[in-house]
């Protein structure tokens, strides 16, 4: 999940590179439709998440990874990544046309990035932060995709103070409310 949620600061700053060459400039003036520029590029680094995909799927199953829940479901979670990659490039299409250089691009990735997944209960549960913490925790959009993916893989889901909940109880519809909304927001 963490590695599917650097695709923001790769598509960012690549964009933000791609203005400053001046190979933006150079499409515009080409009878081709404004979004096709973002589009190939938010394309381009899907592409490359299948690879990375496949290459972190391999390196789980080297070490020990074993999901339990079938080909189907375990295929399904892997496009469930996928996609969330995908929408989450389209916040740094946002972020690379907002801000326009690579370096501060880059850092203001992270900024949104790095909370993003260490609030999360990717790398541990929930059950263990402070309470005001676990509500944010476990309605943030990578804890959703985290919790829908450990049920697509056949693993099992903690949660503390909002066990019950949407989230908690829905992970895979919750995710796909987060994805529409991200690349709603992203859109404008």
């Amino acid at each position: 999940m963490q590695t599917v949620a650097f695709t923001l600061a790769g598509t960012a700053s690549g964009l933000a590179e791609d203005m400053k060459k001046g190979l933006i400039d150079r499409f515009r003036s080409l009878p081709i439709a404004r979004s096709a520029l973002v589009i190939g590029r938010t394309l381009g680094d899907a592409l490359l998440n299948i690879l990375v995909l496949f290459v972190m799927g391999l390196a789980g199953f080297v070490v020990g990874w074993r999901p339990s829940s079938g080909i189907a479901k375990i295929s399904l979670a892997f496009l469930f990544l996928l996609f969330f990659g995908y929408a989450l490039s389209w916040i740094g299409i946002y972020t690379g046309l907002a801000v326009r250089d690579a370096r501060v691009v880059q850092n203001v990735s992270f900024l949104v990035t790095f909370p993003m997944t260490f609030l999360s209960n990717a790398f541990a549960p929930t059950t263990g932060m402070p309470r005001p913490l676990q509500y944010f925790a476990e309605w943030n959009p990578v804890s959703t995709m985290v919790a829908a993916c450990r049920e697509l893989f056949g693993l099992q889901n903690q949660f503390g103070a909002t066990a019950g909940s949407f989230p908690s109880e829905h992970p895979l519809i919750t995710s796909l409310f987060y994805m529409a909304l991200i690349m709603v927001i992203s859109f404008r």
